[in-house]
């Protein structure tokens, strides 16, 4: 069986303390990396957002201007070369 001295039982609390301290730092750790993740995944998703939004105020207005204009609005109004 295990030996029953008192050494032996500190050197196993020891590990057992060591392995809780490591443990309770990795958590402690992971807690800010996965608030930080999140932040910038919120960021991102924003961003991506307002591209859409941009991109699709463009679309609208290119074929608003198609329609009310025609295609070659910009050739019929060119200013000459002075």
């Amino acid at each position: 069986g295990a030996p029953s001295e008192w050494w032996h039982d500190s050197i196993i609390m020891g590990r057992l303390s060591a392995v809780a301290l490591r443990y309770f730092a990795q958590r402690a750790c992971r807690r800010p990396w996965s608030a930080w993740q999140s932040l910038v995944q919120a960021r991102r998703r924003k961003i991506l957002a307002r591209h859409e939004a941009k991109q699709a105020v463009a679309l609208r207005v290119w074929r608003w201007r198609t329609l009310v204009y025609g295609r070659k609005h910009k050739h019929r109004h060119k200013l000459p070369l002075v």
